[in-house]
């Protein structure tokens, strides 16, 4: 009996160091524990910050700065070093909707990086925590099982002055090609005629050896003089181009294994 008592005991530290070894030395097992813990802290973060926005009825997009101040520090902590090229190509003072492509919930690092003032999101429904607090910084919420979009989308980014950031595919997509983008986005640029600019994030790959990622900000698109005829030329572009920097700024990693193949959806 007394063996049997210390045998679950005796493997305790078997697995701590089995599992500080795969940290250590595996760097596929070490990006998704990093991926895994970050999922975490943003739910954590969820439940706390909608508490207490909630309580003290304070909804505002000036909340997002309080997002970034909980989600931004956690470059250092996975000693990340976040290049953005291009950032000048965000100094604008009218509008604007920020396109860019979406791989995992870490793509969240690039975008607090970026993140110009009075900027909101599209979010889903239905998120717990994680929906509450996109409620509590003014997020538009979208009902993926619908079709059309409310009215008042289309007139909301010049009615408020705000920025807009979508992401096009709608889903996360962890492939090295594009999925199929959402035409909505589009439409909303193309009627309330609000500039485009284009932000690649990083590669969804474990962080190089120096720990640098790298994401691009492009020149913006006009949509000045576009109608909805217009629409399916320029999210084509959008795409091409999104997809031809995407495979610029990839850098190859053979310690990733492949997500699996996908074709483009700009053809």
């Amino acid at each position: 009996e007394k063996r049997r008592e210390s045998y679950p005991s005796s493997m305790v530290p078997c697995l701590v160091l089995s599992l500080s070894s795969l940290i250590t030395f595996n760097t596929t097992f070490n990006f998704f524990c990093k991926l895994a813990f970050f999922n975490g802290w943003i739910f954590l973060i969820s439940i706390i910050l909608s508490l207490v926005l909630t309580a003290c009825q304070w909804r505002s997009v000036e909340n997002m700065k309080i997002l970034c101040l909980c989600i931004l520090p956690l470059k250092y902590f996975y000693g990340l070093r976040l290049t953005v090229q291009g950032s000048e190509n965000l100094n604008i003072k009218e509008p604007y909707m920020i396109v860019s492509n979406h791989q995992s919930y870490l793509d969240l690092l690039g975008m607090m990086e970026v993140l110009p003032d009075r900027c909101i999101a599209f979010a889903l429904l239905y998120m717990g925590p994680v929906g509450l607090s996109c409620w509590c910084c003014n997020f538009i919420f979208i009902d993926r099982k619908k079709r059309t979009s409310p009215p008042l989308l289309f007139s909301l980014p010049l009615l408020v002055q705000l920025r807009v950031w979508v992401y096009l595919e709608g889903t996360r997509n962890p492939k090295d090609t594009m999925l199929p983008f959402k035409r909505e986005a589009f439409h909303l640029a193309v009627k309330t005629q609000v500039n485009l600019p284009i932000y690649d994030p990083p590669p969804l790959s474990p962080p190089s050896p120096t720990g640098n990622w790298t994401s691009r900000i492009l020149p913006r698109i006009e949509t000045q003089g576009l109608g909805p005829k217009d629409v399916p030329e320029l999210a084509e572009n959008v795409c091409k181009t999104m997809q031809e920097t995407f495979d610029e700024i990839s850098t190859p990693l053979n310690a990733f294994p492949k997500m699996g193949p996908g074709n483009s959806g700009c053809e």
